[in-house]
């Protein structure tokens, strides 16, 4: 630090000039500015006993001598700059403890001496100590301690002032009430020595209410027993004499830009400063809040407050690789807590996080208005890093409130996610940046995966339908981004094409689990093309710094020849100059593996270009020619400046040296230690760090933190992960999709495949697999361990015993160094049939001569239950309904099915009440009362509800073939073995407000025809006890409503035999003229042995049948050969089926007269239905059926028109996913073709569109 000598600024008592002050308290001009970055702690109450929307909603920072920026009642709005003492004798002599700019501290300009520390290692709790050791013979100490109230919203501060009598100390505080400067209004309350000082300010919209309207915000400002002086006065009025060591004449109230200040102690001495907040502008509740907790004492206070952070630390997980260090284990509590307390305690926005709760470089942001400005608010980017540290570290609760927050408040209809906003969803900038939008398809799949939260099991906010929209945006827009996530340019980004290829897979993964194969197929092929085009458009062939390495961003696909302008005054520089560590996430998110080649080249080039080794470790720039970063000279950022080191990256480069065994100073502990040593003394980590040792005007330290964004919350984030990254020996937040996708999981394991039955309604089942490993080791959730015998051939094979429900079978081998085992894990579903019914095929008439509406969208069968199975799965019951044709969805619901309207009314005979009125619109009653019942429709979802229809649980639909599956809770249904059923079919109608479509007497295009009388019951079909007919059930007349019996669950047992088709196994595609063999598996769900011929089909035709003999709960196999030769050309349905159940698949046949080198279409793909103006694709893959490499044109056609075409180039036997895109503004609603061709082959798909909305 450079020392000088101070001439003119002092008067001749020793003080500070008020020339210049803008900033601060206190300021002399009228004009007010936000507080600078640096901030050395974080607090907030928290009780990991209590809810958190129960929780107090005070949040602050402090610096070395002042608080900043306290928030209330949400952490994204803003109440005051900041609150500092003046320590003054009146005559002359006054020091101000905030430091302005940090370039005099400890000098003759500024003589006061700063420290601020964390004093607690298991609470945010934080301490200043400030002194004058510089001006002679002012010896006077004052020392701070901060902690918020638990109980009330009001912060607390415990202040000794050691200091002869001459001296007074005063608190002055700069309010911002409402998010700025310019529209408070303050009085001094009280009288004598019990003065307070209240006030109020209204946010200006920005910042609002969920209803919309403004926060009107009222504080208290007092101390124990209150000040004997106090003022509220403006900016720049005489309160602004305190800092020239004059006590000012006082004022009772102000409005506008206000600063007040109260004298806390005369003389040397110890006291407690509250200050209390309230809603409504009620001045007397936050009055009462602060002296509440002034009643309650400061260490009663503080108990409560350090226990409760204790709590918190106490329910979550203690890496080892921290907690037998005590420095480490202390900084990684602080950053654990700092996360915590970043997170919304609003319970209409859990989940929300803050980037940071400061605006770096603030003292040179203008106050007067909404701080739209600085990081309080909420990146997804930053809430998807702090979303991977909480559920590392155990935190699931807060992981999955912020998976839900980012689906429901960030991402927008289209599928985008929001680059930033208010906890509220108001956005700010409006630039996409791909990464952000793949951040929550990751976050999803990782609850899924880890903790078995899906998105469509009705305990989460989001559904399947929020990962579709996310994932057909990242395929439908990538691998191109507008911004990668330096937020400043655009292009191929190696980092979020990294990102865009894991939320690809892994919402693959859930599209899986939600039984969409399609949707999982098209984006595994789209992770598959974004992977295969990556090295071309991001990696430099020729550039200057090594052979074959990424660069940051290429603004086109050639890195080589072309340029890039930076951001932030850092010039235009060719795409292969500017290098950017940010590829690591392709290993991180296991796109491509440690060792390849690339990686290695330009990790070199990394380290050769912006790593840093300072005092504290290596860190490293954003990338090369950055200028977002205080000057050269050390001053604030102010849109151009000199890009520092960011110590986040230190932690994602140790997340890569996991992998690499790395050692030295890049060993991951090693680099752990130095995040940790680039923490201030209030354990926070600053957005950058120093990187220079020469000496500028300002105080900053090689190695430490600037004047950025303190605490980033991202990097409290890293280190925390990291800790667990290191006790785990790899990156925690790595896919396992993704590295089983691309084979890039770390080396040293053995071949191993498992195999095991999906599910099985036995209390056993079969595990078997290959393995190269000498030895095999299974365990099963219920904590069986078995070891069976690997044969020469490496086959191995087990009975495991299953728990009715999900069982996770883990099957692993030692790896090649012995010191650890590769695994692979399946899950074996043991479902406990309860009952299974038939149904007459052809009954779906009502009590017998009800017609289907005429519109073109009803089809025979729609209505018609065949069979009802009911399942135990552990904690859910599976409603199986298997309908006479396969449910269709024309309005694209999200269950995947429109027109049924499936409800199930359970009696449970030994409990007393209930109710024989059947759901609203049903016009029927049921013959014995009633205790739960079951709603499913394709557009509501499925509500279990009580007998008077109050809500008790929600389930989750789903569609296979002509089959809809009902899951529920079994604990919001009950024990079904002694309980009766009635399963009814009723038509949809979502217009009405019971959702019944009517019967009337004469069909029409939307209702069905058939009723008699207005009694007429609006149920199609109804599953009745093996004695009553159906038009027994559902009989009605003039006087009386159908009465319609239940069925008991007992009565499950004597079902014939009923033989289910499954795994339809056959080509995608062929040539004119092959023959195909199609096979599939036929299963006997009844409970009675029989025989069925089983039948298999072409577009409708029946080619061949076999029967097939089976006893209950047996499976076999069949299979067919098929000479195509009497087929077309285009594409055909495949069908096999029993009677009960059809499997059915499509497959390509092209003429085989093209080239040597055919080109064939396969897997054409296109959205069914659109609206005119709606922009859609139509895809396929593209294979070359040859044996040399050749490039032909694919060509697209809408309606036999040519639209565009693009020129293919494939190896022999290779194959290429292709996309067009197609505007359909002005053209006609209906139907169109869409066509994909090549000169040998063509396929076409139909979309049909309707009005725009």
């Amino acid at each position: 630090m450079q020392r000088r000598k101070f001439m003119t600024g002092l008067t001749a008592a020793g003080g500070l000039s008020l020339t210049g002050v803008t900033e601060g308290a206190l300021t002399a001009a009228e004009s007010s500015y936000w507080p600078h970055g640096r901030r050395k702690g974080f607090v907030t109450a928290y009780d990991h006993d209590v809810a958190m929307a129960d929780l107090p909603r005070v949040w602050y920072t402090i610096t070395a001598g002042a608080i900043t920026e306290v928030r209330f009642p949400r952490l994204d709005l803003v109440n005051t700059t900041a609150i500092e003492f003046v320590v003054t004798d009146g005559d002359g002599y006054a020091v101000r403890t905030y430091d302005v700019d940090g370039t005099d501290g400890g000098t003759d300009a500024d003589p006061v001496d700063r420290r601020a520390t964390m004093v607690e290692d298991d609470a945010l709790v934080f301490e200043q100590t400030i002194t004058d050791d510089v001006t002679p013979d002012r010896d006077w100490t004052l020392t701070v301690e901060y902690i918020a109230d638990r109980s009330g919203d009001a912060l607390l501060a415990d202040v000794a002032f050691d200091a002869a009598s001459e001296y007074d100390l005063y608190v002055a505080a700069d309010l911002a009430l409402g998010h700025g400067t310019n529209a408070d209004r303050a009085n001094v309350a009280g009288s004598g020595e019990s003065k307070r000082i209240v006030a109020t300010g209204s946010s200006d919209g920005w910042i609002a209410k969920p209803d919309g309207s403004a926060y009107d915000v009222a504080t208290a400002l007092t101390a124990a027993g209150g000040f004997d002086w106090a003022t509220a006065d403006t900016a720049g009025g005489e309160i602004a004499s305190l800092l020239s060591g004059t006590v000012p004449r006082t004022s009772s109230s102000a409005s506008g830009n206000v600063q007040v200040a109260g004298r806390l102690l005369s003389g040397g001495g110890e006291t407690t400063l509250a200050m209390g907040f309230a809603q409504d502008g009620d001045t007397e509740a936050a009055t009462a809040a602060a002296r509440d907790a002034l009643s309650r004492g400061y260490e009663s206070v503080r108990e409560a407050y350090v226990s409760g952070w204790q709590s918190y630390l106490d329910a979550t997980e203690t890496p080892a690789s921290v907690a037998s260090d005590a420095a480490l284990r202390a900084q990684y509590n602080a950053s654990l807590m700092s996360l915590k307390a970043g997170e919304s305690k609003h319970e209409q926005f859990r989940g929300a996080s803050v980037a940071a709760p400061t605006i770096p470089w603030g003292q040179i942001e203008a106050a007067d208005s909404a701080a739209r400005t600085g990081y309080g608010h909420c990146w997804p980017r930053d809430l998807y890093h702090v979303f991977t540290a909480l559920e590392a570290a155990g935190d699931v609760e807060a992981a999955t409130h912020a998976t839900e927050y980012l689906f429901e408040y960030q991402q927008k209809p289209d599928g985008s996610v929001k680059q930033n906003t208010t906890f509220d969803g108001t956005e700010r900038w409006g630039t996409v940046q791909m990464d952000q939008v793949a951040s929550p398809l990751i976050m999803a799949y990782q609850l899924l995966e880890r903790h078995d939260i899906a998105p469509s099991d009705g305990d989460v906010s989001y559904d399947y339908r929020n990962v579709r929209l996310g994932a057909d945006y990242v395929a439908d827009n990538g691998p191109r981004t507008p911004q990668e996530r330096w937020e400043e340019n655009g292009g191929f980004s190696p980092q979020s094409i990294a990102a865009q290829i894991a939320g690809l897979v892994c919402a693959a993964e859930l599209a899986d689990h939600e039984g969409r194969a399609a949707d999982a197929d098209r984006w595994r092929r789209a992770a598959d093309d974004f992977s295969s085009r990556l090295e071309s458009v991001t990696v430099s062939d020729d550039g200057p710094f090594g052979d074959r390495y990424f660069v940051r961003v290429s603004p086109d696909d050639d890195p080589d020849g072309s340029s890039v302008t930076l951001a932030n005054g850092g010039g235009t520089h060719p795409v292969n100059e500017v290098v950017d560590p940010s590829f690591l996430e392709l290993v991180r998110f296991g796109v491509r593996s440690a060792d390849d080649p690339v990686v290695l080249e330009s990790l070199r080039v990394v380290d050769d270009r912006i790593r840093v080794d300072t005092p504290n470790g290596p860190g490293w720039y954003r990338y090369s020619h950055d200028g977002y970063g205080q000057e050269a000279d050390g001053s604030p950022w102010d849109g151009t400046g000199v890009g520092r080191l960011w110590p986040f990256l230190t932690g994602e480069r140790a997340e890569y040296e996991l992998l690499a065994d790395g050692t030295g100073d890049l060993s991951p502990t090693a680099l752990l230690e130095t995040m940790a040593n680039f923490a201030n003394e209030g354990r926070m980590v600053s957005e950058q760090v120093w990187d220079r040792s020469e000496a500028t005007d300002y105080d900053w330290a090689f190695g430490e933190g600037t004047g950025a964004a303190t605490p980033l919350l991202w990097c409290s984030a890293q280190f925390v992960r990291l800790a667990h990254c290191i006790d785990a020996g790899r990156p925690v937040e790595t896919p396992s999709a993704v590295t089983d996708h691309f084979d890039t999981s770390p080396g040293g394991c053995p071949s191993l495949s498992v195999d095991a039955p999906d599910a099985v309604d036995a209390d056993s089942a079969t595990i078997t697999g290959t393995t190269e490993a000498d030895s095999v080791r299974i365990e099963t959730s219920a904590g069986d361990v078995l070891e069976p015998t690997v044969g020469a051939d490496g086959s191995f094979s087990a009975d495991v015993a299953l728990s009715i429900g999900d069982n996770t079978v883990t099957v692993s081998v030692p790896d090649a160094d012995g010191d650890g085992r590769c695994e692979e894990s399946v899950t074996v579903e043991r479902r406990e049939r309860l009952l299974h019914w038939s149904d007459p095929v052809g009954d779906d008439v009502g009590p017998g001569d009800y017609t289907y509406p005429t519109g073109s969208v009803f089809e025979d069968g729609d209505f018609d239950i065949v069979e009802l199975a009911v399942r135990d799965r552990g904690s859910s019951y599976r409603f199986a309904v298997t309908m006479a044709t396969e449910p269709t969805n024309p309005w694209e619901f999200d269950a995947g099915f429109a027109k049924q309207y499936l409800q199930f009314y359970v009696r449970d005979p030994s409990a007393a009440g209930g109710s024989t009125d059947a759901a609203p619109g049903v016009n029927a009653t049921l013959a014995s009362p009633y205790h739960v019942r079951i709603l499913a429709d394709g557009e509501n979802g499925v509500r279990v509800q009580d007998a008077t229809g109050d809500r008790l649980a929600t389930g989750r639909a789903t569609v296979e073939g002509s089959e809809i599956g009902i899951e529920v809770p079994k604990d919001a249904i009950g024990d079904l073995a002694s309980a009766s059923i009635a399963a009814l079919v009723v038509g949809y109608d979502g217009t009405n407000s019971d959702y019944t479509r009517a019967v009337r007497p004469e069909r029409s295009e939307w209702a069905f025809g058939g009723a008699a009388n207005d009694n007429a019951p609006q149920v199609l079909d109804v599953i009745t006890p093996p004695d009553v007919s159906q038009s027994a059930a559902l009989a009605y007349t003039s006087e009386s409503r159908a009465s319609i019996p239940l069925r008991p669950v007992s009565d499950g047992s004597g079902d014939p035999a009923a033989f289910d088709v499954s795994s339809l196994e056959h080509p995608s595609s062929a040539t004119i003229g092959d023959e195909i063999t199609v096979t599939a598996t036929v299963t006997n769900t009844g409970d009675a042995g029989g025989t069925a011929t089983i039948e298999f089909g072409v577009d409708g035709t029946i080619a061949e049948s076999t029967d097939v003999t089976l006893s209950p709960s047996s499976s076999s196999s069949v299979s067919f050969e098929y000479d195509t030769s009497g087929l077309s050309a285009g594409s055909h349905t495949i069908t096999v089926g029993s009677g009960t159940d059809t499997a059915s698949g499509s497959i390509e046949v092209s003429t085989g007269n093209g080239s040597a080198n055919a080109f064939e279409v396969r897997n054409v793909d296109s959205p069914s239905s659109a609206a005119v103006g709606d922009r859609i694709y139509a895809s396929a893959d593209i294979v070359n059926t040859g044996d040399e490499l050749t490039t032909k044109t694919v060509e697209f056609l809408v309606d036999g028109t040519h639209r565009d075409e693009m020129a293919v180039d494939l190896h022999e036997n290779s194959q290429r996913w292709i996309q067009f895109d197609l505007d359909t503004a002005g053209m006609a609603t209906g139907e169109h073709a869409v066509t994909i061709a090549t000169p040998d082959d063509r396929a076409s798909r139909t979309v049909t569109l309707t009005d725009s909305p």
